[in-house]
């Protein structure tokens, strides 16, 4: 698991890549290829069940990873669309698809959830470099590290957003309960 924890601001950034190849892709996987959307060896990402799958793989493997993890300080999740996420899924699918697919899924996401985003034009191992060197571009990023996790107040947060779009996309396993949990951890560590 990619993650940095900036003692400065007691934040954990995390690397959105490694939660999705590690907790979020597999059973994507075998879901797609349990319910016939994987045909030759291919998904086209266009398609409203495969978009079904992903989502619901995706906010549920975030908020489950959220969940279990022992991470006691704040936590941000670090995306880049300069790498393609998945192991498998980038042979699966046409990537420019799939990349601008995940794009607007992801930015959909970061305002359903009470989990705080980092958007990055660069990559995480580049973040890890220049977090490490003590200068003032380390001191800029840090800087808008914390004020991005200072700037999502997690306990003004209500899910109706989330409760409409799982209603309209059927992603039945969320639930105000599954909603409950996430947020109660996300108050803890505010």
């Amino acid at each position: 698991m990619l993650m940095i924890n900036v003692k400065p601001i007691n934040v954990t950034v995390l690397d959105f890549n490694s939660i999705f190849n590690k907790h979020i892709e597999t059973n994507l996987l075998n879901d797609l290829d349990k319910f016939g959307l994987i045909k030759d060896g291919k998904f086209n990402v266009r398609k409203r069940d495969v978009k079904k799958f992903f989502y619901h793989h995706i906010i549920h493997g975030l908020s489950t990873f959220f969940l279990e993890s022992k991470i006691k300080n704040k936590c941000i999740i670090f995306y880049t669309n300069l790498i393609p996420v998945g192991k498998e899924i980038p042979q699966m699918t046409d990537n420019e698809e799939l990349q601008i697919f995940l794009n607007k899924t992801v930015v959909k996401i970061s305002k359903l959830l009470p989990l705080r985003w980092y958007f990055a034009d660069s990559t995480f191992d580049k973040l890890i470099g220049v977090i490490k060197k003590n200068t003032g571009d380390s001191s800029d990023l840090i800087y808008r590290i914390k004020h991005t996790v200072d700037q999502r107040d997690s306990s003004k947060f209500t899910y109706t957003k989330a409760k409409l779009f799982a209603a309209r996309y059927e992603l039945n396993f969320l639930t105000n309960n599954f909603f409950k949990k996430v947020y109660a951890k996300q108050l803890i560590l505010r």
